[in-house]
C-alpha cells in the first residue's frame, strides 16, 4: 500500500513538472493546434488521475472489490483470462482492417469487458461506445487523424460517423 502510494505521488510529481515544461514547446505558424497541446493533454490527464488516487489513499476509500465485478478466483485470472485476453486482441487487430474502427473497436471493448467481469450491460455497451465516439472526436476531429474505416457495408457505417 505504501509502495502504490510513493508511486503516485512520484508519478504526480513528474507528471506536474512534464505538464508545466509541456507549454514551453514552440508553437506552430498558423491557427491550427500546436505541437503542445497532444502532451499537455495526456500529461494533464495523468496529473489529474494520479491526483485522485492520491486522494483516494489518503481518504481511506480505495475499495478491492467493486458489486459490478465478479468474483474470480487466481488460478482464473492467471491463465484462463490471460489467454483469452490475448486471443480477442489477435482477433481484433486481425479484423480491424476489415470491419475498420468503430465497429471492431466496439466488439473489442464490449468482450474485453466481459471478459475483465464486468457485469452490467448498460455500462459495458454505454463505455463501449462512449470510449469509441471519444476517441474518434479526438483523432478525427480535433487531430485530424484518419482512422481505418474498413471495407464494404462497415466502410458505409463508417462514414456515417467520420
Amino acid at each position: 500500500m505504501r509502495g502504490e502510494q510513493a508511486f503516485n505521488i512520484t508519478v504526480f510529481i513528474v507528471a506536474c513538472f512534464l505538464f508545466i515544461n509541456s507549454w514551453t514547446i514552440l508553437k506552430g505558424i498558423g491557427q491550427g493546434m500546436s505541437p503542445n497541446i497532444w502532451p499537455a493533454i495526456l500529461l494533464g490527464g495523468i496529473v489529474i488521475l494520479s491526483g485522485i488516487l492520491i486522494v483516494k489513499y489518503w481518504k481511506n476509500q480505495h475499495k478491492v472489490g467493486s458489486k459490478i465485478f465478479k468474483k474470480i478466483s487466481e488460478e482464473e485470472i492467471n491463465s484462463k483470462r490471460l489467454f483469452f485476453s490475448l486471443l480477442l486482441i489477435i482477433i481484433y487487430f486481425s479484423l480491424f482492417p476489415y470491419l475498420g474502427f468503430i465497429i471492431a473497436s466496439i466488439f473489442f471493448l464490449v468482450g474485453y469487458m466481459y471478459l475483465m467481469g464486468l457485469q452490467k450491460k448498460l455500462i459495458i455497451y454505454g463505455a463501449s461506445i462512449f470510449i469509441v465516439f471519444i476517441i474518434v472526436l479526438l483523432f478525427n476531429k480535433i487531430l485530424l487523424i484518419p482512422l481505418p474505416r474498413g471495407f464494404s457495408i462497415f466502410r458505409d457505417i463508417s462514414l456515417i460517423f467520420y
